[in-house]
């Protein structure tokens, strides 16, 4: 799904909002009000919106979503960041790919977060919501049904772990943005204190925004768009 910015003239290249989910049980890309209506700040903004459902996302079969059993963080980002690639070309120029922003929340900030350590070249930033940085650290029942049960399945949570590519993620200031609720019962504030020891341990630079919104923070999107979206406008 691609939305122009409300300031759209044929020719031009615009700065790019990659809206990710990417995990199981999400299908983002629908004929649905609802999906769209939310991100026309963005264009208003002067921001083409994108968002892309690749494997591992719902309501396509269990083979499409098998690939990520074992694997979370994997194929994923990188549907998003081919996907990204493929979309560039054919809306012909309109993408500026020099300056992307990763945006997600939950599962899709945990992609977010992936996506800048993995693809710093790709995204110029990422603002990463309620994001799960541990699978460890998560719901059982769901970590269970992709990464398995056991001592001996250790090395996929490690793997799958936004701690162990920290040191992946850019020297540079304003380019990571992270977001939590302390009252998140869905993926606890935990998550965020974990990511941030290993931040500081590796110098990393960070933005931080702490809410007492539960999964949303609607309420200061005002002062996230001034404060953070300069680095790619």
């Amino acid at each position: 799904m691609v939305m122009r910015p409300s300031n759209f003239e044929p020719g031009r290249s615009y700065p790019v909002l990659h809206y990710i989910y990417g995990g199981p049980g999400i299908q983002l890309v629908r004929n649905d009000y609802s999906t769209w209506i939310p991100f026309q700040k963005y264009t208003k903004l002067g921001f083409v919106v994108v968002m892309l459902d690749g494997r591992g996302s719902s309501n396509r079969g269990t083979e499409f979503e098998f690939p990520i059993f074992g694997k979370l963080g994997q194929c994923e980002v990188e549907d998003q960041v081919e996907g990204l690639r493929e979309v560039a070309q054919i809306m012909d120029g309109m993408l500026d790919l020099s300056r992307v922003v990763v945006q997600g929340w939950s599962y899709g900030g945990y992609m977010s977060l992936l996506a800048l350590a993995k693809y710093p070249d790709v995204f110029r930033a990422a603002i990463a919501g309620g994001a799960v940085t541990d699978w460890k650290l998560y719901d059982t029942a769901y970590t269970e049904r992709y990464l398995g049960y056991g001592s001996d399945r250790d090395p996929f949570y490690d793997e799958s772990s936004v701690i162990k590519h920290v040191e992946k993620l850019p020297d540079q200031p304003g380019r990571l943005l992270i977001v939590h609720g302390l009252l998140d019962e869905n993926v606890h504030f935990r998550h965020t204190e974990a990511l941030i020891e290993q931040l500081i341990k590796a110098g990393k630079p960070y933005q931080l925004q702490v809410t007492c919104r539960m999964t949303s923070y609607s309420s200061r999107q005002k002062w996230l768009l001034k404060a953070h979206f300069h680095s790619i406008a």
